[in-house]
Formats: structure tokens, C-alpha cells, sequence
């Protein structure tokens, strides 16, 4: 049976009567609306077998199976200390995780930063419709399709790298959106990267939790014993440089601090071995190879990372990151404490 979320209200049965129940209104603690988009459960094996069975682990926390997980239908702009999804808006950035989290976290029970299972789960939907979405990802523009734009806050004409590239949050066509229809989550290729939850790593060791357990303490996340590796070491010049590619493995050889790599998810090695292997797997982190070739062959994005000390994720590419953004995007360059006005992040919610 559907979950009360809240009392009906006019706001709400609109949002709803208008998208055939796929977006929904979430009322805060200090009584703020979100739109929310609905993301029914889903099984590994309706993806593709490989992946494993049984329920997407975004849709279990702590081991409780949830029947659906409602994601921002917005990047988050924060009003009055809470992040909010609300259409039209300047995105929030220039924020660091830590921030970012509370942001969420502080709208009430329930709420939180969007995360790793999250992200994985909107994009195998994505994957197995056929459909990647576009979105800013050139000034103002996608890079892929230059006629389709968005609403400058800077109200400069799309494609000009001067001012402030970002884009009014759902302001982009329908291709911006992961369905391809009005009522689907915006945003989610370019514009801002987003801070998401439950995974970092710690001198290139994965940690994550084994499920949507958004309210577990860091401390408590599995170290994987799965690592990211790199194919070169730092260049000893003063110059940072990217110098590599990523490389999911047992252990770290070659350390990255100072310069980069990078490489397309769809092109990047895994030889890690691992039991936790597949878990990483299904969070899209790795790609996956199967009987008849790569899974997710044509996924777009490229993986950033440094290896050394703590780094926290990023997911989907900015403005100024052309054809280097993508649901697949992934950076693990920077630190918690880190802040650009090319990131922000998105909340979610689970009843």
C-alpha cells in the first residue's frame, strides 16, 4: 500500500494530478515544500543478471525493504538554513560536504544528502530505457546538442564562458531530465556537480555501507579492501598534471597526490578480485563485464581521482565539463572541506 507522506494539501494533489502521481510534494520540519520525484523498487536481475538478484540496494536501509525512495526533482537551493527542491532556482554552491549533508539532514527525519545507491539506481533506470539525459554542460548549453539550453543566472546568452554559467535549476528541456519528460529529476548531468553520500575513500580504499543506510555514522561504512589504483605515479615537477588512469584494484601501487588521472568509466580496468567486488559493481563505480561484453557499453562520463588521504564523491559534471560529464561522471579529486562554485548537491528522502 503507498505510504502517507503527509496530509493532502492543493500544492500537492496539483503536483501529483499533473504527473500522474511520478512527482510528489515533502513538507520539511520547518514547513518548507520539496518536489520530489518517485522511484519505485526495482530487482537487480530486471537490469541485467550480471548485476546479481534481488532487490537494488537503494531500496533497502539497514536491511528493511522500502517499496519506493523519493529523490530531489532539483538541484538544492538553500532558504532559511534547509535545502530545498523547488523549480526556477539558483543551485546552491560553493558549499562543502559537511554543509551540504546537514543541509539536507536537517530538514527532519528521513531526509538526506542524495547518495551512491541512489545516483546508481536513477541511472540503471536511465541505462535500461535507452536514455541518458543532456543538460548544461557548456555554458549555459549542452555540448552535445547546442540548440537545447537553459536559463542563465547570469542571464548571458548560452555558450559564453564568461560569467556565471549556471543555469536556473529545470529551466533545460526535457532531454535535461532522467525520463525525458517534464516530470522526471532534473539536472543531473552538468550545471553543478553534486556532493553525494555513503561512499568515500581513504588513501584509495572504498568504504561504503552495504545498503541505503543513509543515517549510519561514517565511522561505521565497511573499509572494501577494494582500492583505486593508478597506472602512473605523481610527476615530480611543480606542474599539476593529469599523469594516469584509474584503476579499481586489490592495492595501491601507484599513488596520486599532487597531479591526476582520469579515464571513461565505460574504459576503466578493473582487476580487483575482491567478495565486495560486485557490490561496487552494482553502485556503478565499476564497470561490469559480461558473457556478451560490456555492460553499460555507451555509458557516458569520466572518472577523476587522486589516491592519497580522504576524498569524497562528486557525481555529474558541471557547466564548464563538455563531454567529460555524464550520469557515469565521477570525481574523487577533493576533500570534505573543499569548496567550488562549480558544486552543490541534491536531497532525498525515505519514509
Amino acid at each position: 500500500m503507498p505510504i502517507t507522506i503527509s496530509i493532502p494539501d492543493n500544492l500537492r494533489q496539483s503536483v501529483e494530478a499533473a504527473s500522474g502521481g511520478r512527482n510528489t510534494v515533502i513538507y520539511d520540519v520547518k514547513g518548507y515544500p520539496s518536489i520530489m520525484c518517485v522511484i519505485p523498487k526495482f530487482n537487480l536481475q530486471d537490469i541485467d543478471p550480471s548485476l546479481g538478484t534481488g532487490v537494488h540496494p537503494a531500496f533497502l536501509v539497514n536491511g528493511v525493504e522500502k517499496p519506493e525512495i523519493f529523490i530531489g526533482k532539483f538541484q538544492s537551493t538553500v532558504h532559511d538554513g534547509v535545502a530545498l527542491s523547488l523549480p526556477n532556482q539558483s543551485p546552491t554552491v560553493s558549499i562543502n560536504f559537511n554543509t551540504a549533508k546537514s543541509r539536507a539532514t536537517d530538514k527532519g527525519t528521513g531526509w538526506h544528502l542524495t547518495n551512491v545507491f541512489e545516483w546508481s539506481a536513477i541511472t540503471m533506470f536511465c541505462m535500461k530505457n535507452n536514455f541518458q539525459p543532456r543538460g548544461n554542460t557548456q555554458n549555459g548549453r549542452s555540448n552535445e546538442a547546442q540548440f537545447e539550453t537553459g536559463r542563465r543566472i547570469d542571464n548571458k546568452p548560452p555558450g559564453d564562458s564568461s560569467g556565471t554559467p549556471r543555469t536556473l535549476v529545470g529551466s533545460g528541456p526535457m532531454s535535461w531530465y532522467h525520463n525525458n519528460t517534464p516530470f522526471g529529476i532534473a539536472d543531473l548531468v552538468g550545471n553543478v556537480w553534486e556532493w553525494t553520500d555513503l561512499f568515500k575513500t581513504n588513501n584509495g580504499q572504498i568504504l561504503c555501507p552495504s545498503d541505503n543506510h543513509f543515517t549510519l555514522p561514517e565511522e561505521n561504512w565497511t573499509a572494501r579492501n577494494i582500492y583505486f589504483n593508478s597506472t602512473a605515479p605523481d610527476n615530480t615537477n611543480s606542474t599539476t598534471e593529469n599523469v594516469g588512469q584509474p584503476v579499481i584494484a586489490n592495492s595501491v601501487t601507484n599513488s596520486v597526490n599532487e597531479d591526476t588521472t582520469s579515464v571513461a568509466w565505460k574504459n576503466m580496468s578493473v582487476t580487483a578480485t575482491n567478495s565486495d567486488l560486485n557490490l561496487i559493481k552494482q553502485l556503478l563505480i565499476a564497470p561490469s563485464l559480461t558473457s556478451s561484453g560490456q555492460l553499460f557499453e555507451n555509458a557516458k562520463g569520466t572518472v577523476s581521482m587522486r589516491n592519497s588521504g580522504e576524498k569524497m564523491l562528486l557525481k555529474g559534471g558541471s557547466y564548464q565539463d563538455s563531454t567529460s560529464a555524464g550520469l557515469f561522471a565521477n570525481s574523487l579529486l577533493y576533500t570534505r572541506t573543499n569548496i567550488f562554485a562549480t558544486v552543490g548537491f541534491r536531497v532525498s528522502y525515505i519514509s
